[in-house]
Parts: structure tokens; sequence; C-alpha cells
């Protein structure tokens, strides 16, 4: 089975296309999507993680767009996937006694993709520090 051979880049091509809509989501729809995954949190909390992940998307943008990376660019984009991971597992595990399990699941899912994105960036970041 031939190996996939893919660009390193497209790691962060792929996670600025999910910031981007996951952010538009939860701006848009905070109010419907408190209720529907039972969160007891406010959704004003919502729109704020909605609104963060439009920077993060244009740093992932910004990223794969560059000549090369830097180790200041991975240590943050280390730094901040790790505590997006860090925060909703804190969130699942303060609050999930109070939310409903379809919410319970989304965010521990969409916690673990994270962490599998950031996987996938240190999987590439060899080849993006030495481009051929």
């Amino acid at each position: 089975m031939p190996a996939l051979n893919l660009h390193p880049r497209l790691v962060y091509l792929a996670d600025t296309a999910a910031c981007l809509v996951l952010g538009a989501i939860l701006i848009v729809a905070a109010p419907a999507l408190t209720t529907l995954l039972g969160w007891t949190l406010p959704p004003a909390l919502l729109i704020v993680l909605g609104v963060i992940l439009l920077p993060w998307a244009a740093f992932n943008l910004m990223t794969a767009r560059v000549p090369r990376l830097t180790p200041a660019i991975l240590a943050t984009h280390v730094t901040g996937d790790a505590l997006w991971v860090a925060g909703s597992v804190a969130l699942a595990a303060i609050h999930a006694g109070q939310m409903g399990q379809l919410g319970l699941f989304l965010l521990l899912g969409q916690a673990v993709a994270v962490a599998g994105m950031l996987l996938l960036k240190l999987a590439f970041a060899r080849p993006f520090f030495n481009p051929a």
C-alpha cells in the first residue's frame, strides 16, 4: 500500500477551515446550541469561544503560507491547541453533571479532534522546518 505523501501545510489549512466553520457556528447559533446540548453556562461563552477561533484560523492560514516553520510558531500552535484541549476536558469534568449527553459527547469529541490536529502538526513539523 503506497504511503500518503501529504504536504505539511495541509494540516494548517484544514485547521483554518475547521476553526472558521466552528467559530461561525458558535457565534451565530450559540443560544440554540446551548439549549440543544444541555449546556448550563451562558450562550455568551460559546460566542466568545467562536470569536477566539477566528484569529486562530487566521494564524493557521498564516502558518500555512510561511516559507519555514519557526520554533516560536510551532510552540504557539502546541500551546494553543493544548490549552484548548485542556480547557475542553476541564469544562467537561466540571459540568458533566449538568450537561446533556450530546453536549458532553460533542465537547469531548472536539477535544479529541483538536488533540489529533495537534499530533498532526507535530508529525508534519520536521519537513516544514527543512523544506525540500
